[in-house]
């Protein structure tokens, strides 16, 4: 059985792990990349990620017998004039759990939380054109594409465009 539940600073070496594993897995799909992850220290990796900005802000894990088997986050604005908007982003599960449907609980479950949260009316997220899977996850889970960004992300002095997708809750 999968469990979806909020990290906290008790997950940091696993979730540290996983995003590692993310930036090297998938390059494109980051703006961290792999070198730069390493070579933050625990604190400061701590601090990035996993330390809320905002009172609504959260990264959820999934578990399956205490494994993290991936991750999703949101983040929020405490800024009045962005506070009805919600950011979705670093969706990432780790290769040997792709095809199980974990990925769609992660997003349910931030979709579910979101509709809660005080405020908060649209999620928005970008993600790479070249990512189908994904586009078609969040297609299925009712975001809908409203732009693109040209050369949203160079690696390797190759750019990237991203679909800029929306969801109202």
């Amino acid at each position: 059985m999968i469990d979806i539940r909020e990290l906290t600073v008790d997950n940091t070496s696993e979730f540290y792990s996983l995003v590692l594993e993310s930036s090297k897995e998938v390059p494109n799909n980051f703006s961290y990349t792999y070198e730069e992850i390493k070579e933050m220290s625990t604190e400061e990796f701590t601090k990035k990620f996993l330390i809320k900005k905002s009172v609504d802000d959260f990264v959820l894990g999934a578990f399956e017998q205490e494994k993290m088997l991936g991750f999703i986050q949101l983040k929020t604005s405490k800024r009045d004039r962005l506070k009805h908007k919600g950011e979705v982003s670093k969706l990432y599960i780790s290769s040997n759990n792709r095809g199980k449907g974990v990925a769609k609980k992660l997003l349910e479950k931030l979709i579910q939380i979101a509709k809660k949260i005080e405020g908060l009316e649209q999620l928005n997220l970008m993600v790479v054109s070249e990512n189908i899977q994904a586009i078609n996850l969040y297609l299925k889970c009712g975001f809908r594409i409203y732009g693109i960004e040209k050369n949203s992300m160079k690696f390797e002095n190759i750019y990237t465009d991203a679909l800029c997708m929306q969801l109202f809750v």
